[in-house]
């Protein structure tokens, strides 16, 4: 986590452009610091982007080790893992939920590929048919059908407008009564002491992603431009949450 946070390009390069950031919530410093969008750097930039799949992981790894305990998927026929990168949500819950029949890996055309071309590990073997991965892309109407979704970390990569296109894409294809399972921090109110870490977090947004973190209140403002409610806000740690959603 060190290494990517501090070492490399993506991360520090757009703090240069922290006062512009700052006075101008349009700037794109992340943009302009990487002479391109974040993801398509990823793809220019191979080493870079294996450390950012190293990165996730192990802030993933808290997660992985709880989710299970704090919510019951086993309801679920279909769970699709939006933006799974290698998919290691949706396997943990497979794993832990043998009634659930279908996990899918939803990612780019290039993610799923790549991950194809490998050797699959023998979690993924294990899984066998139970495990699927689909190409596509969930600014477009591609989103397969599901009873459950999982967004980690998903939302906060993208300014308001591009995270209420996402949730429309999925609404649209939701199968009736389905979830929506948002994992991500939850701001606390202004004036509230909390970690620095998540501060870090919520400027590290607005640098490299022309985007923030959320309060609880402005979670709500979202749902309800997007047709959502939510029924749940799980702690999983200090600021995480699950935050469950279905369509009003």
């Amino acid at each position: 986590m060190i290494q990517t946070l501090i070492v490399d390009k993506l991360t520090y390069l757009p703090w240069c452009y922290l006062d512009e950031a700052i006075i101008d919530n349009n700037y794109k410093a992340g943009e302009r610091s990487l002479g391109t969008n974040l993801f398509d750097f990823f793809f220019q930039n191979p080493l870079e982007y294996q450390n950012f799949h190293r990165l996730m992981k192990s802030i993933s790894a808290p997660v992985l080790q709880v989710v299970s305990q704090r919510y019951d998927f086993s309801k679920f026929k279909t769970v699709v893992d939006v933006g799974g990168s290698t998919g290691h949500l949706v396997k943990k819950i497979l794993k832990d939920f043998p009634t659930i029949e279908k996990g899918i890996n939803f990612d780019l055309a290039g993610v799923i590929q790549a991950l194809k071309k490998e050797d699959p590990d023998k979690e993924t073997v294990d899984l066998g048919e139970r495990l699927e991965l689909v190409a596509g892309d969930f600014f477009e109407a591609m989103v397969p059908g599901g009873d459950c979704y999982l967004l980690k970390y998903i939302l906060h990569d993208w300014p308001e407008d591009k995270g209420e296109l996402i949730l429309r894409n999925i609404v649209a294809a939701m199968n009736p009564g389905a979830r929506i399972m948002i994992i991500e921090t939850v701001m606390p109110d202004f004036g509230v002491k909390h970690d620095a870490f998540t501060q870090f977090l919520d400027i590290e947004m607005m640098v490299v992603l022309n985007s923030k973190e959320k309060r609880k209140d402005e979670w709500e403002e979202l749902f309800n431009k997007v047709g959502l409610v939510s029924l749940n806000y799980i702690q999983l740690d200090k600021t995480m949450h699950i935050i469950e959603t279905k369509r009003k």
